[in-house]
């Protein structure tokens, strides 16, 4: 019993010298201030971030007018192709594209764009003029298979000025008219537009002006895969909306119209 009580007294003797003692804080560290340890993670994930961002490796040294990359956005301003004589010669697999420039103009570059639908433009080719040549040409070796191939010119001049013109549809001589897309034929008697797509007979297609309104049409059944659309009056110069609407999904094709030249 005298042992028991011995050891409460010295447990009790413990504590109160716990209770007694005085802790002491450590010295705030002023804020903002990093310590080593926080300043090397800081660093490592800097590093990390920085690696993230350029997987691509350094930023390689770019021409101060590299646009565009693969289509221009909104509205475009184009000028027509008589500008620059734009005439194409389609061979068997190939479509070959060749204008001019006049005397005295100074062309810094070309490029040369190809579309499927009017819609989405992507540079196919940079041609860069040699001195004192007035004749330009492109030879595109691979036009996009089964359908008409829009073609969009943008020139940059020496005062950093863009051109756009006109876009041109051409189809090459070994798709004998079985190439699928939605062109526009102009004549005397007015404009045409044809639809050439697989089982668009089970399809509505609709003509619409840029901003959405209804262009009345004359529909013709040519057969399963193509359509000829026949507006009912003289269209205006402008864009146009072709929309091709199953019971799956609508797909819509832009088409231009220009008073002054033909499409083809």
């Amino acid at each position: 019993m005298k042992n028991l009580h011995k050891r409460i007294l010295s447990v009790g003797v413990a504590c109160s010298s716990l209770v007694g003692m005085a802790f002491v804080s450590l010295p705030k560290q002023p804020k903002g201030i990093l310590t080593s340890l926080n300043l090397a993670v800081a660093k490592s994930e800097l590093e990390f971030l920085d690696s993230f961002t350029n997987k691509k490796g350094p930023e390689k040294e770019t021409s101060d007018n590299s646009s565009p990359k693969t289509t221009l956005k909104g509205k475009v301003q184009t000028t027509s192709n008589l500008a620059i004589g734009l005439t194409t010669v389609a061979t068997e697999q190939n479509i070959q594209l060749t204008w001019t420039t006049p005397q005295g103009h100074n062309s810094r570059k070309f490029i040369i764009q190809r579309s499927k639908d009017l819609e989405k433009f992507y540079d196919v080719a940079e041609i860069k003029p040699i001195a004192n040549e007035l004749v330009h040409t492109f030879t595109d070796e691979n036009p996009s298979g089964g359908f008409v191939n829009h073609y969009r010119i943008i020139e940059f001049d020496a005062d950093r000025n863009m051109h756009v013109y006109t876009p041109m549809a051409v189809q090459a001589n070994a798709m004998n008219g079985e190439a699928f897309g939605v062109t526009l034929h102009t004549s005397e008697e007015g404009e045409m537009i044809r639809v050439k797509m697989d089982n668009v007979k089970e399809s509505d297609v609709l003509l619409s002006t840029i901003t959405g309104m209804g262009v009345p049409c004359d529909a013709v059944q040519k057969s399963k895969s193509e359509v000829i659309l026949l507006p009912t009056y003289p269209l205006s110069p402008g864009e146009y909306i072709v929309k091709i609407r199953d019971i799956k999904d609508e797909k819509r094709f832009k088409v231009q119209f220009r008073r002054t030249e033909k499409m083809f």
